[in-house]
């Protein structure tokens, strides 16, 4: 039965993304991807390990040596074809629901939490601004795959005297190496299970050894960071004036955040109300369910794995604020209709509809000539580490998108320099 469930609820992650995703294989390349897709040297990639994640710009202070490596290996294998990039990235979209579905699945028994979170982590428009169509943004995708798959080695382990975290390790590791934003995840693990002790009661504190390992593992590596990099988190410190304003906008990536006319704005603002609201009631009235040990985890992977970071850096990790929502709307939905399954699957099928609008209105402005496309193409042209042919016809397709000319939205290879 458990593997049925497993099987239907990860074939509904799938399709999701094909629905909200799908249009995006005839998309192009858009803005960062014209940065990184271009001939990498082993050598390169060799220096992104020792250095900033793009070799030939170190003013650039980003330690992803894993990111790097992807890049290199999908340039060496396409070039700058579009297409093909697309189609890994709906993949890597797509493991992400699975995955994440598993996640949910595993930690609540329930079925109709796992449907809800196969749907969810799709439509979610923090996916879609974060990760979702953009090549060179798929770091955010591998960080959350490797985090999720430190959390099954935590689910594994916990309940056991097996020492999990050093399965974790590994995958966490893997996670800050594919961004900095997944420096401080070993921490949340840990503080996830403590607060999960002390709120829902359904799970033993964390033991003092895994504290001190995973403690230890966050400071190794800010640590091995800043042996290769001078700047901190790559963005530098801010003031105390930035970190309180930053984290006084980090709400709105969870909350009022979002693209398009107000239509599809206002909806989607309301459906994310909806949920904080029903969240509160789950943690007021029924701490000990299944919805509740979501709601915390999620919360508590959204503040620890985030704010840290928001305050002395920039203004917020996306895909992982986003990924805590999600778990957070999962858990508030899920005991919606498990306490009143009319109600709660009408409430579902709304807020789903909501954010699904507000999504594929953001997975738009990846779109060719949409006016983000059109203004990133600008900002690229100044960009003195591409080829003067590339910058070139960066300058001329906003005269393309406006000529009726979509195909001429993908660069030919000769522009990127690439001979085949």
């Amino acid at each position: 039965m458990m593997i049925r469930r497993a099987a239907w609820t990860m074939g509904l992650a799938v399709l999701t993304a094909i629905v909200i995703y799908g249009r995006t294989l005839t998309f192009g390349l858009y803005w960062d991807d014209f940065s990184v897709l271009r001939p990498w040297s082993l050598q390169d990639v060799a220096a992104a390990f020792t250095g900033p994640y793009r070799p030939w710009d170190p003013s650039v202070l980003f330690y992803r040596p894993l990111a790097s490596l992807h890049y290199a290996v999908i340039s060496t294998l396409w070039g700058g074809h579009a297409a093909p990039l697309h189609v890994l990235v709906l993949v890597s979209v797509a493991a992400l629901g699975v995955l994440t579905t598993r996640f949910v699945l595993r930690e609540t028994g329930s079925a109709a939490m796992a449907a809800i979170a196969a749907v969810v982590v799709t439509v979610h428009p923090t996916l879609a601004t974060s990760t979702g169509p953009w090549i060179s943004n798929q770091d955010h995708t591998f960080l959350l795959i490797c985090f999720i798959a430190a959390l099954f080695a935590w689910q594994n382990g916990r309940d056991t005297p097996q020492p999990w975290w050093w399965r974790a390790a590994p995958w966490l590791i893997a996670a800050a190496w594919f961004k900095e934003d997944g420096l401080l995840l070993p921490v949340a693990i840990v503080v996830v299970q403590w607060m999960r002790a002390v709120v829902t009661r359904d799970l033993p504190p964390p033991p003092r050894m895994a504290w001190a390992v995973l403690v230890m593992l966050t400071m190794a590596l800010i640590v091995w960071r800043s042996v290769w990099l001078p700047s901190p988190f790559g963005y530098g410190l801010r003031t105390p004036e930035q970190m309180l304003a930053n984290v006084l906008r980090a709400p709105r990536y969870v909350l009022l955040w979002q693209v398009g006319p107000a239509a599809v704005a206002w909806p989607a603002i309301l459906a994310k109300a909806a949920i904080l609201v029903a969240g509160a009631w789950v943690l007021l009235r029924a701490r000990g369910s299944a919805g509740a040990r979501l709601i915390i985890t999620g919360l508590t992977i959204m503040v620890v794995g985030n704010l840290p970071l928001t305050m002395v850096s920039s203004e917020g990790r996306w895909h992982v604020v986003g990924w805590g929502a999600i778990l957070l709307t999962t858990g508030a939905l899920g005991e919606w209709v498990s306490r009143a399954p009319r109600w709660g699957w009408t409430a579902t099928a709304l807020i789903v509809a909501a954010l699904s609008a507000s999504s594929m209105e953001r997975v738009a402005t990846f779109g060719p000539c949409s006016a983000e496309s059109i203004e990133h193409d600008r900002e690229m042209a100044d960009d003195t580490t591409l080829p003067p042919e590339l910058r070139a016809w960066l300058r001329n397709r906003e005269a393309d998108c406006h000529a009726g000319r979509p195909d001429e939205f993908n660069p030919p290879m000769s522009v990127l320099r690439w001979s085949r």
